[in-house]
């Protein structure tokens, strides 16, 4: 069929199961063909499947009679060949005779094939068109009508009826299609699309079932049989896709999305009749499946070819297995042409007919895999034999053979077979088939109902469902937001023992992560079942309680019909690909009786091993497994040693590995060569040398040549001088000469040739040639020599005797050399193993490691022979043993010097880092050779080796990290191959990897090889001393971060738990010490170690973690309290272990571990235990054993629910919630198991009782909390709707948490429909709580009402009276209500209603006619005429006299635009359009609603907008402010300069409070500024005091400030500002101060002002700017000079006392201290903020210092202290101070000195007023000396200073006292510090508030007393006292014993006869003290 246009669709239909027939062509021309086409002729790539009736008469003697028959045809062909061989003709004779007997033939052929086509057609004439019909069999010039078509197809369709069967159609679906398809994105100038789509594939389209009535089928089933190939062409921005990396994917990820739908098992089925079953069309049962043994391969190709093939070609091969869409790889087997996989593969088969095996084998490779061979097998054909077990021939390669044994696997749905199959595949055990499977289930996924909700209780989940059976898993789809999911999915799976495995089904939620109900169905149970089928709605478990899931489960038993296998041979055939590869030419080219299509019957001989005798020459593995390294020609290589492979010799021997054909396989097929006579020779001649025969040090000889470049001529001269040792080719001698080629040139014109010389092995040529290149292109070269035999006429003495290939770019190729070029390094590598030779072997080592070199260690070894390789062994023991014995191990860290010559000349022998690259050298061979080891050989060397590296690797430097990691391969490998001394090995191995794997930042990897090697621990002595390294470090695994979270790490932490029984309590006690910095995440995988350990663990080992981890986590989670930072970490753990419940072994576990403790918990007197073992009873429950009775069960849950409601009754808060809780989940998950009286009892007692308990609001809390846990059970909505309006009084509760769980409980009502939650709680109490009570309940309050007051599929006008109806039931709550609506609908829903509510207030408004004309649009007059009827409505309602609601609705307007301004400013077009209708209205407002309840809404709403829009109003703003009265609150003028700070007109209000504070100041003030602006307005008095509450405001709030602080205006309003300093000072100066003088009082305040305006103006300036601080420090000069003076005397300049009485002085004193105060806590608040710069900080120093100098500055201390404590916290963040920073810090120490004197001398003269400053001052102090801590670790010095006054005011104080003591009753101890003097008790409570503080107070104490700073006896006494203090409180044992022990050296000095009396009784006192403090404990 094709179709018109651009698109061609081209399709070839035929039933059944046979592939379209070939056309039949005469001379170019197709015949007509009626009848069906005769079959095909025979092609030895599509052999035809054999007939059944052929098969059935052919007789054994016919058979034999056949065969001598070809043997004799084929004797006939190859004798002539072989006696032309035999008598040394020439191959011409050959060639002549093809020649004639192919044109011969070619005649003799065309005359039978005309006559057998005619035969043909006359022969299918009569059949039916039955089986095949190809577009291809109509010619162009037949067409016929459309009659002739329909009976066609009548006689299809009536021979289909007839046979009772369906209609397959197989359709070559090709669709091209031009499509043209573009989209363009103007906006963004983008276009892209798709210029042409190409589909290509086999469509298979089924009819079935066949009805006898019209439309005569049933059902169309579509599918592809393979992935269809896509080719897609993209235009514009789409061509990146076009990119090589991005086309296959962008290919792949639609090809996939084909798949899902349309590549078999998947399908489209379309019904055409209503009573079809679709599920079984759609989901139909295998026909079968094909079980795979890929067992082993011989004589494949060696792909890894290096050093020209003198060093064995090997391969690493690996084998990808495909049917239809199934995909299988096996294991690679590493260096092996005869692999040995012994896998298994079972493949489901759909269709067999038109279904391929596709097998194909790699070499695998870093880069690209190289192509081995591969098979294509025909199913049907599979199907027909049953059981086949051949050999097969590998196609599209020269050699190579695979083994496979297939079986067919038929699907019986009875159970009768299924103990023979278990039994079969039992006894296959043995050959590593354990995972073979006995039946296939197959799984129909239908549907799933009453699924809960995801974790939050509105949210609709979106479930898929996980399907286990064994280790397999599957997941369906997710379908979306919804709790009735319908999936009609099919899921299949291969079982190995149905009697025994499970199938277990989980329902989770994607959306939250969640599991929502399981399901575990035993495969058993299918096996009693009718036809194994079972179609059914299961409950789940873990669920909702009538949540169910449909399925429909099969299990059929998988049966091989044919259990024995014949010895003949199968009639299986191998199908060529339709893709041709080329073949490298070798000797293997010329077609042999092994390239017949059909598999050899019998597999051959397994290759023998290295070391056995040569193989034969007639072997076709010979040549590839020792021609290793092949160029195009198939010419074998050999390098010098002195050179290696350029680059491009590299890339183009990796391209010839690739398996698409090349450019250059012509020339490569005709090159001189490929003979393959010549070949065959030389191979024999190189297993020779593989063997160890070699007839010198240069196995195929050696060239001598010359080469030099011109650089004047431009050319490469190449003299060949000689040749030696070659090979003899013949009997006598060869006939050799040179072919030279310069690569990559290998044309004819490029190639040169010496002359031959005649039978000599070592030839002498001396010829010179020359090759045009410069010497720029020269460096890319690389010069290819050939040694050639060239024989005799007519003989086959021809080929190849040896290569050389020369790199020319690492040489001066212009001065020339001269060397001789030997084709071997094989030897060389052996020789240079010794200590002679090291530079040599440490060559061949870099040579190995260099990935661009072809050499390679192992496959040099692997083709020594064994006696060199013993030979290579010891070489490599004696070599190790020589440089460790010139240099042992201890000295490779830095070569010592040894004086004298040889000495040097020693040094230099014996380099550390040479003698280290010589030990890794040697560990890497070693480590080489295990790999080639074979079974036999005697190791012994080897062995000695690896144990003297072993013995290296504990004393290596850390240097030499590069060994390390070669010797820990080498015991890794060691002990994998399970050698002597493998235990030794692998404990090496195992404790290297374990360190690394804990060293490293990724150690993914190390954790990965420590799997590997866990079983060596089974190895390990537990208890050994040498083990506890290794043992701390496995336990240090169970809190690393990376084993704890990988999956093999997980594993390997499970197997300690079975290592050993005593290491069991060692990790659980490890975890437990950890567990507290363990997150919540980590937590769950240690939960998840502990349960695998648990399951997996038997035996002791199993009581141990029983009853050490698990039985004493469940007593931690009982005992620990609360807050217990591992309490929650610990009932984690619990849980996990409860939420397995359900499983026999788990819920037996619990049972028996909770038996001895939890009981008894439940009734612990302490209430925390209690509560605590509740909770995990409640988890727990029903805790049982399931070994009982059902009787005896029932009667222990009945116990359990006695004492759970014996709970609720508990007297202790905390346990009546946790049974709460608990009580809530069991009802939540066990409703429809629990008898109704028990569930009423519960929540009777829930609703009545505990919701009301009146003794904790935890518990009432706990009630509304867990009740919603019971909600989700729809089965309890009927008995709660009639419970709970018994609660409606709890929104009225006194505690905010259980109003807001209750109002919880409500929306979790309102969710799920269990009732109408206005029957629960009033509408009329639910409006009073949302007025008064605070946003978290007033926002649940709005959530719960939304819906009732703004629904959003109603129109505007019903929200709008919706609004007024709130309003008028509670207007406060209606304001609450519209504050929060805008958090649940769209900002487009605020603005209509904003809109809506304009409309109702424009009805208020006097007339219509003239708003419709000043106001409104033509349009919406329009609607306004139409409205009518509503606005009369409205009227109704409402008018502009209800001045409370239309104050109401201003109100509302105002917030929801509020609410809605972000959404306006990203949104312009609807922000202008909302301003447009309010601007043409809001003038009209203000003149209807006048009262003072709407003016202030309106004001806000005028803000909101313009000032252009509200010109009006805007004008008239700041006539409001001037007319204010001093004195005015911030709520009368706060609106009005939000609104003018709104519109950008601040610098008005500025210039306002800039002229009311320049009128009062002096005349000079006052002319400056008339004499600048000229202003003509109408005059308003002064008020300087409301313009400093003006500018307040403004600096107060951030949003007013940041529109200030940018205008210029304000720097001339700080200069007004400063102009009342002279009003202050006049005021000190009079001497007589009135406090009640306003003008005292604006002058402060404006110069308090001046300075917070001067601090803000700096924070916006740059950091750099300092005019601002500078007008700081004047103020702070101007305190200096002007009132510091007054804090001394009340007037510096008259004579104390004189004209001033009492009052005048105090007034003038307080004002002073005022103006002090005021500027420095200003100062101190910038410097908190860390806005002062170093010199800021000194200027205050410097102030604070002088404030502390007059008469009454003690009164400035707490201030003075926070000072110092905010400079010296910004003086500290840096380590490297600078000398300004502790010029600053030592400042600080002198002012705090002068701090403690001034408190000293106060509390001397006035003890009541010092101590009254000492409070004061405390919290000042604590705060300092915090501070001072931070000098600790950087300015030692300054902290012993502050630290010292504070001891030395201490110390003096009770010095003092105690001088005054006379008698022994006067002594007194003090033991607090309220027994102390005034002042040393106010200090030292403030020190031993901090234990920081204390401790650096009692250093210093100790520092002082050893310094002998403190040496009187009464100063040592005065210290014991405070020691005495401190050890009263209990802290400080060690610091206080320190300093009491130097208190006591002190002492010691002391004579007490040199001594007064008085200092007698101090001194005896004070050694009472003393050891009274030594003995504290």
């Amino acid at each position: 069929m094709s179709r018109g246009g651009d698109d061609t669709i081209t399709m070839t239909a035929a039933r059944g199961a046979h592939p379209p027939h070939p056309t039949t062509k005469d001379d170019g021309r197709s015949r007509a063909a009626p009848s069906p086409p005769p079959p095909p002729p025979p092609n030895p790539n599509f052999p035809a499947p054999p007939e059944a009736s052929t098969s059935t008469s052919s007789s054994s003697s016919s058979e034999l009679t056949q065969t001598w028959v070809r043997f004799a045809k084929t004797f006939v062909v190859i004798f002539p060949i072989y006696a032309l061989g035999y008598f040394e003709f020439s191959l011409c004779w050959l060639l002549a005779g093809l020649v004639l007997f192919f044109c011969w033939r070619r005649n003799a052929g065309g005359k039978r094939g005309r006559l057998d086509r005619a035969l043909a057609f006359l022969a299918r004439e009569e059949d039916p068109p039955r089986h095949a019909l190809t577009s291809s069999d109509l010619p162009p010039w037949v067409h016929f009508p459309d009659v002739e078509r329909v009976e066609w197809v009548n006689k299809v369709t009536s021979s289909s009826l007839s046979e009772n069967a369906d209609v397959e159609l197989s359709l070559c679906f090709s669709f091209v299609g031009n499509t043209a398809l573009d989209v363009e994105v103007k906006r963004y100038f983008c276009r892209a699309g798709i210029r042409s789509i190409q589909l290509h594939g086999v469509l298979r389209v089924l009819l079935d079932p066949l009805l006898g009535d019209l439309p005569l089928v049933g059902a169309l089933s579509l599918f592809f049989l393979k992935k269809p190939l896509l080719d897609i062409t993209w235009t514009g921005l789409t061509n990146i896709l076009d990119i090589p990396g991005l086309s296959d994917f962008s290919e792949s990820v639609i090809q996939d999305i084909i798949y899902s739908y349309l590549v078999l098992p998947n399908r489209i089925t379309i019904p055409l009749v209503g009573d079809v079953e679709l599920t079984q069309l759609r989901y139909p049962m295998p026909k079968g499946v094909l079980r795979i043994h890929f067992l082993e391969a011989q004589d494949l190709e060696g792909k890894d070819q290096f050093l020209g093939g003198l060093i064995k070609a090997k391969s690493d091969p690996y084998g990808v297995l495909q049917i239809g869409t199934q995909m299988f790889q096996s294991r690679t087997i590493k260096g092996n042409l005869h692999p040995k996989w012994n896998q298994v593969f079972e493949a489901l088969v759909y269709e067999f007919s038109g279904q391929y095996l596709e097998i194909e084998l790699f070499d695998e490779d870093p880069d690209k895999d190289d192509f081995l061979g591969c098979l294509m097998m025909d199913l049907s054909q599979l199907h027909h034999e049953q059981k086949v077990d051949e050999w097969f021939d590998l196609e599209e390669t020269p050699t190579g053979k695979l083994h496979l044994k297939l079986e067919w696997l038929s699907l019986l749905s009875t159970p009768d077979k299924m103990d023979q199959v278990l039994r079969s595949v039992r006894a296959d055990r043995s050959l590593t088939n354990e995972g073979l499977s006995s039946a296939l289930l197959m799984v129909y996924l239908d549907s799933a109902k009453n699924l809960p909700c995801g974790k939050k209780g509105s949210s609709e989940p979106s479930p898929f469902v996980r399907f286990s059976v064994g280790t397999k898993t599957l997941d369906s789809k997710i379908r979306f937001k919804t709790r009735e999911p319908m999936w009609e999915e099919a899921f299949s799976f291969l079982v190995h023992n149905p009697r025994r495995q499970e199938l277990e089904l989980e329902v989770k939620d994607d959306k939250h992560k969640c599991t929502m109900g399981n399901l575990t169905v035993p495969l058993r149970d299918l096996l009693e079942e009718q036809d194994m089928t079972r179609t059914q709605s299961f409950s789940l478990r873990n669920s909702g309680p009538s949540a169910t899931i449909t399925l429909r489960l099969a299990l059929r038993v998988l049966s091989l019909e044919k259990q024995d296998s014949s010895d003949q041979p199968s009639s299986v055939q191998v199908r060529k690909s339709s893709i041709p590869r080329p073949v490298p030419p070798g000797p293997s080219s010329n077609p042999t009786p092994s390239d017949s299509p059909r598999a050899t019957p019998t597999p051959p001989p397994p290759p023998p091993p290295p070391s056995s005798a040569p193989r034969p020459a007639s072997s076709s593995s010979s040549f590839s497994s020792t021609l290793m390294l092949q160029q195009r020609d198939g010419e074998p290589y050999s390098l010098s040693p002195a050179r290696s492979v350029s680059a491009l010799s590299c890339n183009l021997l990796c391209g010839s590995q690739q398996r698409l054909a090349h450019t250059e396989s012509s020339q490569s097929l005709a090159s001189e060569a490929s003979l393959p006579g010549a070949q065959l020779d030389l191979q024999n001649r190189l297993r020779l040398l593989h063997n160890g025969v070699s007839p010198g040090p240069c196995p195929l000889g050696e060239v001598q040549l010359t080469l030099r470049h011109s650089s004047q001529r431009n050319k490469l001269i190449v003299v060949v001088h000689a040749c030696r040792h070659l090979l003899a080719y013949s009997r006598d001698s060869s006939d050799p000469f040179l072919r030279l080629y310069l690569l990559p040139d290998r044309s004819r014109g490029g190639r040169r040739k010496t002359s031959v010389m005649k039978r000599t092995l070592n030839p002498v040529y001396d010829q010179t040639f020359e090759f045009s290149v410069s010497m720029v292109e020269l460096h890319r070269r690389s010069l290819d020599v050939a040694v050639k035999n060239a024989g005799r006429v007519l003989t086959k003495h021809k080929g190849l005797l040896g290569k050389v290939l020369v790199d020319l770019s690492g040489e001066d190729i212009s001065k020339g050399w001269t060397q001789w070029s030997i084709m071997s390094k094989r030897e060389v590598f052996v020789e240079s193993v010794c200590r002679e030779k090291q530079e040599d072997f440490l060559r061949f080592i870099l040579l190995h490691k260099d990935k661009t070199d072809p050499f390679d260690v192992e496959e040099v070894l692997q083709e020594l022979a064994q006696d060199r390789r013993e030979a290579l062994w010891g070489r490599l023991l004696e070599l190790l043993q020589q440089v460790l014995l010139d240099r042992p191990p201890k000295g490779w860290e830095a070569p010592g010097p040894e004086p004298g010559g040889e000495a040097m000349e020693a040094e230099e022998h014996a380099d550390p880092k040479q003698t280290v690259a010589v030990v890794e050298g040697v560990a890497l061979i070693v480590t080489v050779m295990l790999n080639v080891l074979q079974d036999g050989d005697p190791y012994g060397s080897l062995l000695e080796c690896a144990r003297q590296l072993h013995d290296v690797l504990a004393v290596l430097p850390v240097s030499a990290a590069s060994l390390q990691q070669q010797i820990h391969r080498l015991c890794e490998l060691w002990w994998k191959k399970g050698l002597l001394g493998k235990q030794e090995f692998g404990r090496t191995a195992f404790l290297l990897t374990l360190q690394k794997s804990l060293s490293l930042k990724k150690p993914v990897t190390e954790i990965q090889r420590l799997w590997e090697l866990h079983e060596v621990l089974l190895g390990v002595d537990f208890n050994s001393e040498d083990n506890k390294q290794l043992v701390e470090l496995l336990l240090e695994c169970y809190f690393s971060m990376s084993y704890v979270r990988h999956d093999d790490g997980k594993r390997f932490l499970v197997f300690l738990f079975s290592w050993n029984v005593d290491f069991i309590w060692m990790i659980h006690a490890t975890i437990k010490n950890q567990l507290q910095f363990f997150t919540k995440a980590l937590t769950s995988h240690i939960a998840e170690i502990y349960f695998r350990a648990w399951k997996k663990a038997t035996g002791d080992f199993l009581e141990k973690i029983e009853s050490v981890c698990i039985q004493d986590l469940m007593q931690n989670a009982i005992m620990l309290h609360r807050t217990s930072p591992v309490h929650g970490k610990v009932r984690q753990i619990v849980s996990y272990f409860h939420k397995r419940k359900g499983c026999k072994h788990v819920d037996r576990m619990l049972y028996e571990l909770y038996k001895p403790i939890l009981w008894r918990a439940l009734s612990a007197p302490n209430h925390e235990v209690r509560a605590n073992a509740t909770l995990l009873f409640t988890e727990a429950f029903a805790v049982h054993d399931p070994t009982q009775s059902s009787q005896s069960i029932d009667a222990s849950i009945q116990k359990q629910l006695d004492t759970l409601m014996g709970l609720l009754d508990d007297p202790q808060p905390m346990v009546r919630s946790s049974a709460t809780l608990g009580v809530c989940k069991i009802l939540a998950t066990c409703w429809e198991l629990l008898p109704p009286s028990v569930i009423t009892d519960f929540l009777k007692k829930l609703v009545v009782e505990l919701a009301a308990d009146c003794h904790s609001a935890d518990v009432r809390c706990s009630v509304f909390k867990c009740l919603s846990m019971v909600l989700d059970n729809p089965l309890s909505h009927p008995l709660l709707e009639k419970l709970l309006p018994a609660l409606k009084n709890s929104l009225h509760d006194t505690s905010e948490k259980v109003r807001s769980s209750f109002l919880d409980m409500l929306l979790k009502v309102k969710a799920v429909r269990a009732a109408k939650f206005w029957d629960v709680c009033n509408m009329e109490h639910l409006l009073a709580r949302l007025a008064l009570d605070s946003q978290p309940v007033s926002k649940r309050i709005v959530n719960l009402l939304f819906k009732s007051f703004f629904p959003v599929n109603v129109s505007e006008r019903e929200w709008c009276c919706r609004c007024i109806a709130l309003i008028q039931m509670n207007p406060c709550a209606a304001r609450k209500f519209y504050q929060y609506a805008h958090l649940h609908t769209a900002p487009t829903n605020i603005v209509k209603l904003m809109l809506s509510i304009r409309r109702v207030l424009n009805t208020c408004l006097p007339s219509q006619t003239d708003l419709s004309q000043t106001d409104l649009s033509q349009a919406e007059l329009s609607q306004l005429s139409d409205g009518n009827k509503e606005n009369n409505n409205m009227e109704d309602i409402m008018s502009a006299k209800d001045t409370g609601l239309v104050a109401s609705l201003l109100e509302v307007l105002v917030i929801l635009w509020r609410s809605v301004l972000k959404a306006l400013a990203h949104n312009k077009e609807a922000h202008q359009y909302t301003v447009a209708k309010f601007s043409s209205v809001i003038s009209k407002y203000f003149n209807t609603f006048e009262d003072e309840r709407c003016v202030v809404p309106l004001i806000f709403l005028a803000s909101l907008m313009p000032p252009a829009a509200v010109p009006t109003f805007s004008c008239g703003v700041l006539s409001k402010l001037k007319q204010l009265d001093t004195g005015a609150s911030q709520v009368q003028f706060g609106q009005l300069m939000d609104c003018l700070c709104g519109w950008g007109r601040a610098a008005t209000v500025l210039d306002l409070i800039t002229q009311w504070l320049s009128e009062p100041l002096p005349s000079p003030v006052d002319k400056a500024a008339a004499g600048r602006k000229v202003r003509i307005q109408e005059t308003v008095e002064a008020k300087p005091d409301l313009g400093l509450s003006y500018l307040e405001y403004l600096l107060s709030r951030s949003s007013t400030r940041d529109h200030v602080l940018p205008l210029p205006s304000l720097i001339s309003l700080h200069k007004t500002l400063g102009g009342w300093q002279s009003v202050l000072y006049s005021s000190l100066s009079s001497g007589t101060v009135d406090r009640a003088d306003a003008r005292v009082h604006t002058a402060l305040r404006a110069f308090t002002l001046q300075s917070r305006l001067a601090v803000h103006l700096h924070n916006a300036t740059s950091p750099e700017s300092r005019d601002f601080l500078s007008s700081l420090e004047l103020s702070m000069s101007w305190l200096e000079e002007r009132v510091l003076p007054y804090l001394s005397t009340p007037n510096p300049g008259s004579v104390s006392g004189e004209g001033e009485g009492p009052e005048e002085a105090s007034g003038t004193l307080d004002l002073a201290k005022d103006i002090v105060e005021s500027f420095v806590t200003v100062c101190r608040d910038m410097l908190l903020v860390g806005l002062g710069d170093e010199e800021f900080k000194g200027q205050m120093l410097h102030l604070c210092s002088l404030i502390l100098l007059p008469g009454k500055g003690y009164l400035c201390i707490p201030l003075v202290l926070s000072v110092l404590k905010e400079v010296t916290e910004n003086s500290i963040p840096e380590e490297n101070q600078g000398t300004t920073t502790s010029v600053l810090l030592a400042v600080v120490v002198n002012t705090f000195q002068k701090v403690v004197e001034l408190l000293a001398r106060r509390m001397r003269k006035a003890p009541e007023e010092g101590r009254e400053l000492c409070v004061l001052a405390g919290p000042a102090l604590g705060d300092f000396l915090q501070v001072v801590l931070t000098w600790e670790s950087l300015q030692g010095e300054l902290l012993q200073g502050v630290f010292s006054t504070l001891l030395a005011g201490v110390i003096v104080e009770i010095r003092h006292l105690l001088l005054k003591v006379s008698q022994q009753e006067e002594l007194v101890v003090p033991e607090s510090v309220e027994d102390l003097p005034p002042l040393s008790s106010i200090l030292l409570s403030v020190v031993f508030k901090t234990p920081t503080v204390t401790r650096a107070f009692l250093a210093e104490v100790t520092s002082s007393v050893e310094c002998e700073d403190i040496d009187c006896v009464t100063g040592l006494t005065a210290v014991l006292h405070i020691l005495n203090i401190i050890t009263h409180t209990g802290q400080m044992r060690a610091a206080v014993k320190s300093a009491a022990m130097c208190v006591q050296r002190q002492l010691q000095k002391v004579l007490p006869e040199h001594i007064g009396d008085n200092q007698r009784l101090i001194y005896e006192s004070s050694v009472k003290t003393l050891n009274k403090v030594l003995d504290f404990n």
